[in-house]
């Protein structure tokens, strides 16, 4: 039966999954350069940078700010919390559900480390703002030359 060994033939199975893993990678590649993004990484983060350190701006829509919690160490700087949906009133039916509950953890790798006891956050229209300053030892420090 010819028909069925497409279905049987472990190399035919390999070569699918490969292609299917290569559809995956340019999709992540075209999702990358739109600034779409990808599944799991909630949420969106753009960082910029500074003389005196850098900003990070996260979209965090209908998420109490009370719940997010902004952790800094060495280089890394972590965004934790909790996206809550308010159940419908008066036993409504659901018709559609396409925002859930979820509980979200993201790390971004800044280019040098910051002092996080000077950091600044504001949560503003559905956006986190957070200004971080380069860490002091990290700072260029101006030598005086003495007159000999």
């Amino acid at each position: 039966m010819l028909w069925n060994t497409r279905f049987t033939d472990p190399w035919n199975d390999d070569l699918w999954s490969t292609v299917r893993g290569l559809r995956r990678a340019f999709d992540d590649l075209g999702d990358a350069m739109r600034g779409n993004v990808r599944a799991g990484e909630y949420p969106p983060i753009n960082v910029w940078s500074r003389d005196d350190g850098c900003a990070l701006s996260a979209e965090m829509p209908g998420i109490d700010p009370a719940s997010i919690d902004i952790s800094a160490a060495g280089d890394t700087v972590t965004l934790r919390g909790r996206r809550t949906v308010l159940p419908p009133v008066d036993n409504a039916q659901c018709l559609r559900a396409e925002r859930a509950d979820i509980d979200f953890t993201r790390t971004v790798q800044l280019p040098f480390p910051v002092d996080a006891g000077s950091a600044v956050a504001q949560y503003r229209q559905g956006v986190l703002s957070v200004s971080l300053s380069i860490a002091s030892e990290q700072k260029p420090r101006r030598i005086a030359v003495a007159n000999a």
